[in-house]
């Protein structure tokens, strides 16, 4: 164990895709705040360089922001953050990363990481966007590591029933409720409307499921309109998926913004219709705001966060006609309506980033 004293910070390298994005961007960049806060010296290393949320620490950019071309691009870059680790000596090392390439994390595993301490992180119940398709290789991983945290119950759960592992480690996502009270208050949204937010990927967010079941809901005929914010891939096919169910003029597609809390406040509740979740940022947040939540019970989160009736509803996955009736039950309903907008912030309280932050900087001193 390494001890810290007054001359030594504990030194942790974060490792992630980028600060850019989605949930798993805004959370890496809110865990460098959470251990600067609890004394750390914190680095975050990007593979591509962007960033929309604020971060603590230095950055390091593995890579520029633009592809690598050819082999001898990307070998230099993996050298030269091999020789960035090696002269920093951190502490430890927190893996943010997906991790689904069998020989590009084998080269993670048994060369840039060797001899360093390292933490993987599982932020999605989708354990194959986290660990290699060669279960010998993932199993290799967990081994030469010194722990992994999953982000949900479930999470942790499945690494040591699918690996045999036995000593993953639930530590939910934070939610800066103080921060994000004062980013809300930097705008203000008129209307009446209900939102989802979140990269356009339908084969992720399923928000066809989303645009189906709000075509069958009493909302388009009251005025009440849908707002989907994000950016990806698949947005075309959405709005041609909209304008097919006569619902153009009810839906609005807004970009990403690094800010979306006005708009989420001004929601009269928020939808998750996903497929597979780890423990959604969207969910946490729009109860953060003080607005309900209505989400699928997909794997894995929801189910831990949302109590029905109380700061939202929990439906069935991939049935419209029960999403459709809760999005009618909360929004007709104004005494439910009223109690599950009065519960929601409360009912993140224990989610607030100096109580995880605590749960981290336990982990870390126990097992550095």
């Amino acid at each position: 164990m390494v001890a810290e004293t007054p001359e030594h910070k504990l030194k942790v390298c974060i490792v992630t895709i980028s600060l850019a994005g989605g949930g798993a961007e805004r959370s890496t960049a809110v865990l460098s705040q959470m251990l600067e806060s609890k004394g750390y010296e914190v680095c975050i290393a990007t593979v591509v360089d962007a960033v929309d949320y604020d971060y603590s620490g230095r950055l390091y950019k593995i890579g520029s922001g633009k592809k690598a071309f050819g082999i001898f691009t990307t070998i230099s870059r993996l050298l030269r953050f091999h020789d960035f680790l090696t002269k920093e000596k951190f502490d430890l090392i927190i893996d943010n990363r997906t991790r689904s390439k069998t020989i590009k994390e084998s080269i993670y595993s048994g060369f840039l990481y060797k001899g360093h301490k390292v933490l993987y992180v599982v932020r999605s119940f989708k354990l194959s966007n986290y660990f290699p398709k060669s279960h010998k290789m993932a199993k290799k991983m967990l081994a030469r590591a010194i722990g992994v945290i999953g982000v949900s119950n479930a999470i942790a759960e499945a690494v040591d029933k699918r690996y045999d592992y036995g000593k993953a480690i639930r530590i939910y996502n934070p939610v800066p409720l103080d921060q994000i009270a004062q980013q809300a208050e930097k705008g203000e949204v008129q209307g009446d409307f209900i939102m989802a937010m979140g990269r356009l990927y339908d084969d992720v967010k399923n928000y066809s499921l989303l645009i189906e079941a709000y075509g069958r809901s009493e909302l388009p005929a009251k005025g009440i309109q849908l707002i989907l914010m994000g950016d990806g891939p698949d947005k075309a096919d959405l709005q041609f998926k909209a304008d097919e169910l006569g619902l153009t003029k009810m839906i609005q597609f807004l970009p990403f913004n690094p800010n979306p809390y006005p708009h989420l406040r001004a929601a009269k509740c928020s939808v998750l219709t996903s497929h597979y979740e780890g423990f959604p940022r969207a969910v946490i947040e729009s109860l953060a705001v003080g607005t309900p939540a209505v989400s699928v019970d997909c794997q894995s989160g929801p189910a831990e966060i949302i109590r029905d009736g109380y700061n939202g509803f929990l439906v069935p996955n991939y049935k419209p006609d029960a999403l459709a009736q809760a999005l009618n039950n909360l929004i007709f309903d104004p005494e439910l309506l009223s109690r599950t907008t009065a519960n929601a912030k409360q009912s993140v309280a224990h989610l607030d980033i100096a109580e995880i932050a605590n749960e981290w900087d336990a982990i870390i001193k126990e097992i550095v």
